[in-house]
């Protein structure tokens, strides 16, 4: 498994995870989210939000791949500063399996809304 990240100014960034000779393993890129930030999906897209930020995340593979959203305490715990609040949420994107591989996931910086 190797990563490239390319930053694009004022825009966000790309993260390309290329997998060769997976055939068989499948892999899991993980993204953790802080507390208090939440994310929903929209289409072909999650968005990421806390107060007026916003980041659109794009996944494209050359092959198949699967992605869950859900909320963790396993891997995080609960909140030290606000124990009743819920859970980070967690994005895992599960690809390869099939032979080399890569994933691309995009993280965009979103414009706020207007008339909000």
């Amino acid at each position: 498994l190797s990563r490239e990240i390319t930053f694009r100014y004022r825009r966000g960034w790309t993260v390309r995870d290329l997998v060769k000779g997976s055939a068989g393993k499948p892999h899991i890129a993980r993204w953790h989210f802080e507390y208090s930030v939440e994310v929903v999906e929209e289409e072909e897209r999650f968005v990421a939000a806390r107060g007026k930020a916003r980041l659109g995340i794009y996944i494209a593979s050359e092959g198949k791949f699967r992605t869950r959203l859900y909320r963790d305490r396993k891997w995080l715990g609960t909140n030290p500063l606000h124990p009743n609040d819920p859970a980070p949420w967690v994005l895992d994107v599960r690809f390869g399996g099939a032979g080399d591989d890569a994933l691309d996931t995009r993280f965009e910086i979103l414009k706020e809304k207007r008339g909000h």
